[in-house]
């Protein structure tokens, strides 16, 4: 403290007017001392020295030693208490205050007080007093620090005192203060609050302290699930050099939920993930999981995109309503075509495929069995090397046609064109063609050895008929030699009937395999024919009257056939095969070597489909 002046007044009261340092800030004020009615306490005249200039004593005898700053009664022992006073302005803020005291006898005890008035008692409105009982000092230095919070701007007394311990004190008081200092100090302002931000307690703390709160323990209240402990303040506790708010910080202790099965609150789909939602039925509080994607599209019923053809795929396009992922797939070609008249196909323009399949026939009869696809009003025409032959048509349960083209024998390698509507269909066949699928074919011997026998016998008939001369049906063919039996199968006449004779028989080699039994008649009024139980009706021809049997399959050529001419009461009974046929004309002198051959091929025929039934 710096004090520039005491002067004393005619009463003997000093007035004081200093300007005081605190900080390093100039504060001027000033004090007037009442007039005191105690006339032993007065204030020290003339001029202070040194460490306590600015000072004022009440004795008068006192005096200051300028060394050291020693204040000294010697002369005396004093009536009372000896008292220093001080007076300076103060701004509102927090101050240190510090000094040391020597040399305090036991008799005296050393009281410090600060206060926002002075009267004749001294200083009033304490806002601090320090004191120390006596002989605790004596030859020994008393150090005092104090914090002090100056709450408004303005004077501020202080107030040094000896006071004497009893009446009976005999030593002058004597006491040397030393580092005296008054510091206006840096301060921040500290809150502390609890975590839901509610303020605790607030603080002014002096720079480069550690602050400590002083308020009760923070708390916070448990829930359904948690309970909370308080276990410090975040951020830690530390020195402090700028304003700063701590926050109660609280370990929790959690009991476990209970979650149940959930709720699917968004539905996975093919590529995107869904969410489970489970809620606590205790606290109601909730959590969510994924649901993996399924992988799993829905493509639904599909689109046509594309419309099938008699000869191209169509297309079917599937799309997935959950992410538009699509794909295709085909839809098989109709194989419907739209002809014109002409059998052409008016979309792709592909000729009109009749034959759905075809077959050789190998029966009573030799020709081809061809299925059609046919239209309802298609007309369908024939012909055999050129020439028309009858078409009877037949429809099967799937819709197709059936016809069926016989040939003779020697038309083996005839061409059979089809025709629809007046347009010839895509080939010709013969049964030659077809026989040469058969024997290049994985098909059984006695197929094939049945097939060969039946080309052998078409191409003996095609040389003795001279039919198709450069195309014989048994090129390429061979088959085992045969030997045909002797003349021993002769034709068996029995009875007679007045007014018809039998004359001979004949085969037939068409097509069908056929029989012919000839007689000589005036007429057939009357009379009956029967062949093996069965009534035919006889013909009248260039060569006589003749009685067929017809569709003679090769495998029964040696089944004899028994007719009966009979008038009712008289019969004529012939008994005659195809086989016999076969060996009269094999073994007569007259017959020609073409029509040897044909008979005995006709017979190695007949041996071949014996052998095939035989097998089957």
């Amino acid at each position: 403290f710096v004090a520039t002046q005491a002067m004393a007044d005619n009463d003997g009261w000093m007035l004081v007017s200093m300007p005081l340092a605190v900080n390093g800030e100039v504060n001027l004020g000033s004090v007037t001392l009442a007039e005191k009615a105690d006339t032993d306490n007065h204030f020290l005249n003339g001029d202070l020295s040194d460490g306590l200039t600015g000072w004022m004593m009440n004795h008068d005898s006192s005096y200051i030693s300028a060394e050291n700053a020693v204040l000294n009664v010697s002369d005396k022992v004093p009536a009372g208490d000896v008292k220093f006073y001080q007076a300076m302005y103060l701004d509102a803020g927090m101050y240190r205050l510090s000094f040391d005291v020597l040399g305090v006898p036991t008799s005296w005890r050393p009281v410090y007080f600060m206060g926002t008035a002075l009267d004749n008692s001294g200083v009033t409105g304490s806002q601090l007093q320090v004191s120390k009982e006596n002989g605790q000092i004596e030859g020994d230095w008393w150090t005092v620090t104090r914090d002090i919070t100056i709450e408004t701007s303005g004077m501020y007394y202080f107030q040094m005192n000896l006071n004497q311990v009893s009446s009976e004190a005999s030593v002058a008081p004597q006491m040397q203060y030393d580092n005296f200092e008054l510091r206006k100090l840096e301060t921040v302002t500290v809150t502390w609050k609890n975590d839901d931000g509610t303020v605790l307690e607030e603080d002014t703390v002096v720079v480069g302290t550690i602050p400590e709160y002083n308020g009760e323990l923070p708390t916070k209240e448990a829930d359904s699930h948690n309970s909370y402990t308080f276990i410090g303040w975040d951020p830690e506790v530390t020195f402090v050099d700028a304003d700063m708010t701590y926050t109660a910080h609280y370990e929790v202790t959690t009991s476990e939920h209970i979650w149940g099965e959930g709720t699917e609150t968004k539905a996975a789909t093919c590529t995107e993930a869904g969410e489970m939602t489970y809620t606590c039925s205790v606290c109601g509080q909730t959590k969510t999981e994924a649901i993996l994607p399924s992988g799993e599209h829905s493509y639904g019923d599909g689109v046509q995109t594309k419309a099938p053809t008699c000869a191209e795929d169509g297309e079917m396009t599937y799309t997935c309503s959950a992410c538009g992922e699509s794909y295709t797939e085909a839809i098989d070609a109709t194989g419907e075509h739209s002809y014109d008249d002409a059998g052409v196909c008016t979309v792709c323009g592909e000729s009109k495929t009749v034959v759905k399949n075809w077959n050789i026939v190998l029966g009573d009869n030799i020709g081809l069995n061809f299925v059609l696809a046919l239209s309802e009003n298609d007309e369908v025409q024939v012909q055999v090397d050129g020439a028309a032959v009858p078409v009877e048509l037949t429809q099967n349960e799937d819709g197709t046609y059936q016809v069926l083209i016989e040939v003779a024998a020697a038309q083996m390698t005839s061409q059979i064109q089809l025709f629809v509507n007046g347009q010839a269909i895509e080939k010709t066949y013969s049964v030659r063609e077809y026989a040469d699928v058969i024997l290049a074919g994985e098909y059984a011997d006695s197929v094939k050895t049945l097939v060969s026998n039946m080309l052998s016998y078409g191409g003996a008939a095609q040389k003795y008929f001279e039919i198709n001369e450069n195309d014989y049906a048994d090129r390429d063919i061979t088959v085992a030699e045969v030997t045909v039996p002797g003349d021993d199968l002769s034709v068996a006449i029995a009875d007679q009937l007045d007014g018809i004779d039998f004359y001979g028989a004949s085969l037939v080699m068409r097509s069908k395999t056929a029989v012919r039994f000839y007689f000589t008649a005036e007429s057939v009024e009357g009379l009956t024919f029967t062949v093996n139980g069965t009534e035919y009706t006889p013909v009248t021809g260039a060569n006589g009257i003749y009685v067929e049997v017809a569709d003679i399959d090769p495998q029964e050529l040696a089944d004899v056939l028994s007719m009966v001419v009979s008038d009712g009461a008289n019969t004529l009974a012939v008994s005659y095969s195809p086989v016999t046929y076969i060996s009269r004309m094999y073994h007569k002198a007259e017959t020609s070597e073409a029509l040897k051959a044909v008979v005995k091929a006709m017979y190695g025929y007949y041996l071949a489909a014996q052998a095939y039934i035989a097998n089957a």
